[in-house]
């Protein structure tokens, strides 16, 4: 069955910015005309992208929708983003030579990359630091961490470790580079660290070649997209690294083959490629373009209720609803699935049949009493299907 997505005037305004952003270019009102700019200023704040967006509404004429209260609320949140940055470089600084000094091997990953590549320091923004080391240095990361202040969220749960200190500095360390069951993809990156190269001679920092680093980011969107959805800022990721990468498309077409990745990534560079041509716009979209830039936009950053259903349904394009049956099917798959999360957490009870039954229990208390909010969204996405 399938769900049609469509995007709301302010949704569609958004895309245009965006694409005035990327290609520096000033809006047309036309797009903006009945458009609610407080919405507008949600949406990318949704999608992390208020800073990269920030110098189109700053540049919009007076008598636009923009306020200048709406143009001061976007300039404050560049400037923030410019200073958590630098803030996060520095301790990034710092931590990556305590890893130095500990004779641990570590390889910088995504928004510590990425954020490069943009028109301007600090308008890629960040969260946190992704960083990937080997799984015997795993504890030697947390005791350097915990002497610089850093509590461990979780440590040996999931597929990364994650450390917290005031006011905001988040390290996420990675023991394997992706979360996914699927064993090719467990198998591709297996020996990762034999096909990493040194920044520089005598270094303990590893990067990828630029056409590994395309590859990693095209399965780290896709195993989003796979599950809650993939955000705008996806989009603009892959615009920079196709504008600055020195790409070897016969590689990673093979390489993301062998993935179950290369019609994905087709996808996605065809709709950066056609929404940031200077020649089109968004009208001149193909149809399957058009349905998986509807679905980006209603994804946020990190996913919603709505594209985790989607996403789990396999829903496409073509209209319909979802029959009662099939509700049920997907709320029985829900319920009665153990995540890794949990497979990591109770490696004892889930090696048992007789006693997976408990990990459920556990996973429905921990739905009723942590995950409250999600749960309903989730519901609430499903009732309207």
């Amino acid at each position: 069955m399938a769900q049609e997505l469509k995007m709301s005037k302010e949704q569609y305004a958004a895309v245009h910015i965006l694409r005035c952003a990327v290609l520096k270019t000033e809006p047309e009102p036309e797009y903006l005309k009945g458009c609610d700019p407080g919405k507008i200023l949600a949406f990318f704040r949704d999608h992390k992208l208020t800073a990269f967006v920030a110098p189109v509404i700053q540049n919009c004429e007076n008598d636009s929708i923009f306020s200048e209260y709406i143009k001061e609320k976007f300039r404050s949140e560049k400037l923030n983003a410019i200073r958590i940055n630098l803030l996060l470089d520095a301790e990034r600084k710092k931590i990556f030579s305590l890893f130095e000094e500990n004779n641990i091997e570590y390889l910088p990953m995504k928004g510590c990359i990425l954020k490069d590549l943009y028109y301007e320091y600090g308008t890629r923004q960040m969260g946190d630091i992704d960083v990937l080391v080997k799984n015997e240095k795993a504890s030697a990361c947390k005791e350097i961490m915990e002497k610089e202040g850093y509590i461990p969220e979780s440590f040996g749960e999931i597929y990364h470790d994650e450390y917290n200190k005031p006011p905001f500095y988040t390290f996420e360390i990675h023991r394997a580079l992706l979360n996914t069951k699927d064993k090719a993809r467990v198998s591709y990156y297996a020996d990762i660290w034999d096909r990493l190269m040194p920044v520089s001679e005598g270094s303990l920092e590893y990067r990828f070649s630029a056409s590994d680093f395309y590859i990693f980011h095209i399965m780290h969107a896709l195993i989003h997209f796979e599950s809650h959805g993939t955000g705008l800022r996806s989009i603009t990721d892959e615009f920079f690294l196709l504008k600055n990468g020195d790409l070897d498309f016969d590689y990673i077409s093979h390489e993301l083959g062998s993935l179950g990745a290369a019609e994905f990534e087709k996808k996605l560079r065809s709709l950066t490629i056609r929404l940031f041509d200077p020649q089109n716009d968004e009208a001149g979209l193909s149809d399957e373009e058009r349905y998986l830039l509807e679905f980006i936009v209603a994804s946020g950053a990190y996913g919603n209720a709505s594209t985790t259903v989607i996403s789990r349904l396999g829903i496409n394009s073509d209209s319909g609803k979802l029959t009662g049956f099939e509700k049920t099917k997907y709320m029985l798959s829900r319920i009665f699935t153990i995540p890794n999360l949990y497979r990591r957490r109770f490696p004892i009870l889930y090696k048992l049949f007789i006693t997976r039954p408990i990990i459920l229990a556990i996973r429905l208390f921990d739905a009723v009493t942590k995950s409250r909010s999600r749960v309903n969204a989730e519901l609430d996405a499903l009732s309207r299907m």
